[in-house]
């Protein structure tokens, strides 16, 4: 066998250090998995309600999420592409693109890690389970639950002023109870305590019946089956609102009791 020349011995090994990077690139571009965050939740616990961002932007980065409307006209829901409005009056819409929003969070939802319930659990069970399939609790998570459920209590807030605190507006928040077998989708997130002045820290969820006639923000319910299914996040993009009230919040006196009354209250 002729042997290669140092020159020639230098090609090949350059050869494949190179096809070994291309092939680390397109494993990570393959697990690429970001959350894209349009304000604070310490923005939206100050009141901060008015927001730059229209709905028809926002699905640029994503069309699987949770949030609320300008105005803090309700709570917001993405599944499959499409967002919903659930009012306070418990009337659901689909949003126009026009529409804006104070806060959103969105991402391209594709599962690493799936799982059954076939068993009835209550919501702190389900979030154990959850909790025994994580990673780390380091990192950020995409959640989709499909299923049948049961006391299913979910919540809207009205629409407010801006400026008042979130936590004031949370005492005429309307609360919806449903009692019999529902099937929907649960959509949520889970961010860790690092991140608390950024998003809420643990378990956030919101609720959309398959009819879609029922939903929230999800404070109970109980499971009959469910299939969970679990996005791993590493990478977080968040754009700040370009709005003259934002330059002028203290965004460090939001206190953690209070996150705790808007997030389960």
């Amino acid at each position: 066998m002729k042997k290669l020349g140092v020159k020639s011995l230098i090609k090949v090994i350059l050869c494949l250090l190179l096809l070994n990077s291309c092939q680390e690139s397109a494993t990570n571009l393959k697990h690429n998995k970001m959350i894209y965050q349009y304000s604070t939740i310490n923005a939206l616990a100050e009141g901060l309600y008015e927001g730059t961002l229209n709905f028809g932007d926002l699905k640029k980065h994503g069309g699987f999420g949770l949030g609320t409307i300008q105005n803090l006209d309700g709570e917001m829901i993405g599944l499959d592409g499409v967002f919903y409005q659930i009012k306070s009056d418990g009337s659901i819409h689909e949003v126009k693109d026009s529409q804006l929003t104070p806060f959103a969070i969105v991402t391209n939802f594709s599962s690493d890690d799936e799982f059954e319930l076939k068993e009835a659990v209550n919501y702190d069970s389900l979030k154990k389970l959850i909790d025994s399939r994580l990673p780390s609790p380091n990192y950020i998570y995409a959640f989709r639950i499909d299923g049948v459920f049961t006391d299913v209590v979910t919540r809207s807030v009205p629409k407010s002023p801006n400026g008042m605190r979130l936590v004031d507006v949370v005492p005429n928040q309307s609360v919806f109870k449903y009692d019999e077998n529902i099937s929907g989708t649960i959509v949520g997130f889970y961010f860790p305590s690092f991140m608390k002045n950024i998003n809420v820290p643990g378990y956030h969820f919101h609720f959309l019946s398959d009819d879609k006639q029922k939903g929230g923000h999800l404070l109970d319910l109980s499971t009959k089956k469910a299939k969970i299914k679990i996005e791993y996040i590493h990478d977080f993009k968040m754009t700040l609102p370009k709005v003259e009230d934002f330059k002028h919040l203290n965004l460090m006196q939001v206190k953690d009791s209070e996150l705790d009354t808007i997030e389960k209250k």
